[in-house]
């Protein structure tokens, strides 16, 4: 199939960012390319959805920074997965740093450092076919990212010198 047959769009529905590829048979790897570079260019788009009037061949791994943590839909009469394959929708990790620490209160106590930020969230896949063959081909992963590390604390006061103390054993 041509993949000037079919189509990819941008759209906002239910006021979230959605990417529509639509077409009566869709091959993956024929569109991947294309695809991938309208979602670089928006990182705001949460789900991408393939309608496909009849046939949908799963024949590319979805493993691209661009999928992580976004969702993929997939309604199709007939699913085809003809080799193994692996889309991965995990969420991204988090890597934010803290600067300093969290300091110390005027009553020289050192404060609570702040928690850290938390990971993406895992996208969700949904396929809708009446028959899907050679399912076993397809591998989805979907983990939530790594959340960052939180703020050191504050170093406290000074604690009191220490006392010898002596037992005498004679």
């Amino acid at each position: 199939m041509d993949p000037e047959e079919v189509t990819i769009t941008e759209n906002n529905l239910d006021n979230r960012p959605v990417v529509e590829v639509f077409g009566r048979q869709i091959d993956l790897s024929s569109i991947l390319s294309k695809l991938e570079t309208v979602l670089s260019k928006n990182p705001q788009i949460e789900e991408v959805r393939f309608i496909a009037g009849t046939i949908f061949k799963i024949d590319a791994n979805l493993e691209q920074e661009v999928w992580r943590g976004r969702n993929v839909v997939v309604h199709a009469k007939e699913v085809i997965v003809c080799q193994p394959v692996h889309w991965n929708v995990s969420g991204k990790d988090r890597l934010h740093t803290y600067e300093q620490t969290a300091g110390t209160a005027t009553d020289g106590n050192g404060l609570n450092g702040k928690d850290g930020y938390a990971g993406e969230s895992g996208g969700n896949v949904l396929i809708t076919a009446r028959k899907i063959k050679c399912s076993d081909n397809l591998t989805i992963t979907s983990n939530g990212g790594n959340g960052s590390n939180g703020q050191d604390g504050g170093n406290g006061v000074a604690g009191k010198d220490g006392t010898e103390r002596r037992k005498d054993t004679q």
